[in-house]
């Protein structure tokens, strides 16, 4: 058990003037337990510093202990109703605040990452949201962005292997396996007033926010990686649920019947909907204006280098998607029993294709292809679909042909007229059999089959996403 362990290794310390005359002799197996308790401490300790920056409770928070398959924690009279789950984010923010402030490479790599990712969205007409918050009324929101929009981004953005709690490894790995994660909000934060600008590729301007390091903060994984006080504020997470309240004021939301405080974290667990996650974007001055402080917890530093910075934050709704560690976890979560009269938590689910239209694709999603690639799909020509990401997806998809025209170099040798393609609407249907990596091609292959042409193309009833979605969701 760990506490056991513990109370063993007491006397590892605590004598001064002995440390020359320690020789411990343990078994392989008992090393290993006691690292293994080590770097369950070490992440519990990280969870606790997290809960503590942000003014949250164990009500709030729910506390976690990685458990090992050889120990228990404690003696099961002393765990009482704790709950055993896997890793997960769910209903969870994924904070990475270790940043390379001093590293050109991965300064230009990110913010290459999120000029292409608005120019994606931009691609797609993706909408900005309509409402917000007074309070981020200089922000830019986008809404209805695919789960492979995150994924590309995540993949060509670095982030620090000093963030143990939020490591893209198990960022990817989470997105992945949850499926329904297919609404994202993206997030672009600016300060309000007057500072340094920055405009994006995609014309959207934004005044560049202030912050600090704490500079004798450093992590032997990554000695390199600046740890950034304050880089988020727990009411950010809420940029996105705009949407769902009638009032525009986030102080006034924040609050209960009784005029107490309403956690965010609260709002997230129970009311977020549970199909929408947010990517938020925050775009750091490299001349911050911060001042700098000394005498608290941390020596703060305004953040100098010579590039503008990028950080983000991951927000999860609550799911029930678990990987393979294993976590004992607090479960006394405070359900609040009335949060907000204006609150609505519908949750959008993938609605069937209607049934008068199409009754080939029971799943009701949707792939969306350039033309003349889709052309040469119903024609029989085109049998792989080449994209950077893998898909669990197997069957009976629509054939969405999008706005924006691909390599037209084949449209001779398969005698297809460009003018007479059809675009922005759904021309037909495929399935997808398999996905393979292609090495000669270096990008990931969906293997199709039986590709099917309607006879009336229709358009989608909701907005088209750059791979999957479901055009008739309701």
């Amino acid at each position: 058990m760990y506490d056991s362990l513990m109370q063993m290794g007491r006397w590892f310390g605590y004598r001064p003037g002995y440390l020359d005359l320690k020789r411990i002799f343990i078994t392989d197996q008992l090393k290993n337990h006691f690292y293994e308790m080590a770097t369950s401490e070490i992440a519990l300790r990280e969870e606790l510093k997290l809960m503590a920056e942000h003014q949250e409770t164990p009500m709030d928070f729910r506390i976690r202990v990685r458990q090992h398959p050889g120990m228990k924690l404690t003696a099961p009279n002393k765990m009482k109703s704790a709950d055993s789950e896997g890793n997960s984010f769910s209903g969870r923010r994924a904070l990475p605040d270790f940043i390379r402030l001093h590293d050109k490479k991965t300064s230009s790599k990110n913010q290459q990452a999120v000029e292409n990712l608005l120019l994606q969205l931009k691609e797609y007409n993706l909408p900005k949201q309509n409402k917000s918050f007074k309070i981020f009324r200089a922000c830019h929101t986008y809404r209805n962005v695919a789960q492979e929009t995150i994924l590309q981004f995540l993949d060509n953005f670095i982030i620090s292997e000093a963030n143990t709690l939020a490591n893209k490894r198990d960022l990817v790995d989470y997105i992945t396996t949850n499926n329904k994660l297919e609404d994202w909000s993206v997030a672009i934060f600016s300060l309000i007033g007057k500072g340094n600008e920055y405009i994006f590729e995609n014309h959207d301007k934004v005044t560049l926010l202030d912050r600090s390091y704490a500079p004798e903060v450093v992590k032997e994984i990554d000695p390199k990686a600046s740890y950034l006080r304050g880089l988020y504020l727990p009411r950010d997470e809420m940029i996105d649920l705009a949407d769902l309240y009638e009032d525009d004021d986030l102080n006034t939301i924040l609050k209960d019947e009784n005029e107490q405080n309403i956690s965010v974290a609260r709002i997230r667990i129970n009311d977020r909907p549970k199909n929408r996650a947010l990517l938020a974007i925050y775009p750091l001055s490299n001349q911050s204006k911060s001042k700098e402080r000394t005498g608290g917890i941390y020596h703060l530093r305004p953040i100098e280098c010579e590039d503008v910075q990028f950080a983000i934050m991951v927000v999860f709704p609550e799911t029930k998607i678990f990987g393979d560690k294993k976590y004992i976890i607090n479960p006394t979560i405070y359900k609040p029993k009335k949060i907000n009269d204006h609150f609505s938590n519908s949750i959008q689910k993938p609605a069937p294709p209607d049934p008068n239209l199409f009754n080939d694709v029971p799943s009701g999603r949707a792939i969306s292809i350039r033309q003349p690639f889709v052309e040469e799909i119903l024609l029989g020509k085109k049998t792989y679909e080449y994209r950077s990401r893998p898909t669990k997806i197997r069957g009976r998809v629509f054939l969405y042909a999008s706005n924006t025209l691909g390599d037209t170099s084949n449209c001779n040798k398969f005698k297809i007229n460009i003018s007479s393609l059809i675009k922005g609407k759904i021309v037909g249907s495929v399935e997808i059999i398999d996905c393979e990596y292609l090495e000669d091609k270096k990008y990931y292959g969906y293997k199709l089959k039986n590709p099917i042409r309607y006879d009336h193309a229709i358009e989608p009833q909701s907005q088209p996403q750059p791979l999957f979605f479901f055009p008739f969701q309701s």
